[in-house]
């Protein structure tokens, strides 16, 4: 006998979850002449699609749209090889955000901090994850120096511990990345040639220094990131 359509469903529940979230703002205005304004701007649309193919490997696909620039794009799409619980080593490759710092934070705009150092690029993460202390070397596809060949340049390494009892949760970390220029915030404000190739002279290091806490609801969120030397 043929399987009844609920229980393809099910099965595919168990690999696919489907999730997103849409980011708006309801803006009003009045200048110094009494004349008033209002208008509602579509921020972000987010989608996510995770799968399990089963307990040793995952995947996510991320893809968002910009309302500022009415653009569609792919966030994020990768591949996970591991299970921590049963062996501490595992594998992230695709298009990744490195894991240079920790950027939570329940602002409506992100931080200074985010702006300065998130990296997103095609690139893969060795980690090593044991009794909530993570420890990954990263690597990516960065901005190349001004006649510099196509390579693999970015490199990094991040630690972070947490702890977590019942309420109670605490977690601190530090990361360093060869070269701050490759965040996407750092880009935008670097100089650029006639063909909108990113002018860079040399790499420049940054480092993210990252601490918080939460307990019953109340949480504390600190994070330092800055370059190790000038542009």
């Amino acid at each position: 006998p043929g399987r009844a359509p609920e229980d393809a469903g099910k099965r595919l529940g168990d690999i696919f979850s489907l999730s997103g979230s849409i980011e708006g703002d309801l803006i009003a205005t009045e200048d110094f002449a009494g004349k008033s304004s209002s208008e509602f701007n579509l921020d972000t649309v987010e989608l996510i699609l995770e799968a399990k193919a089963n307990e040793w490997a995952s995947g996510r696909i991320v893809v968002d749209y910009d309302g500022d620039d009415e653009d569609l794009y792919l966030d994020e799409a990768t591949i996970t090889l591991g299970k921590t619980t049963a062996f501490p080593l595992f594998l992230t490759a695709g298009k990744i955000y490195a894991p240079f710092g920790d950027f939570s934070t329940n602002m409506i705009q992100d931080p200074f901090t985010q702006t300065l150092g998130e990296i997103n690029e095609e690139g893969a993460i060795l980690g090593w994850e044991h009794n909530g202390l993570t420890a990954t070397l990263f690597a990516y596809n960065g901005v190349e120096e001004t006649g510099g060949d196509q390579t693999i340049n970015g490199i990094g390494a991040a630690l972070t511990y947490t702890y977590e009892q019942g309420d109670f949760k605490v977690s601190a970390g530090a990361g360093w990345a060869s070269n701050l220029a490759d965040a996407d915030g750092v880009q935008d404000l670097l100089p650029r040639s006639e063909t909108d190739d990113i002018l860079l002279a040399g790499s420049v290091p940054g480092l993210n220094l990252h601490a918080g806490a939460s307990f019953s609801g109340l949480s504390v969120l600190t994070g330092y990131t800055a370059a190790l030397d000038s542009f």
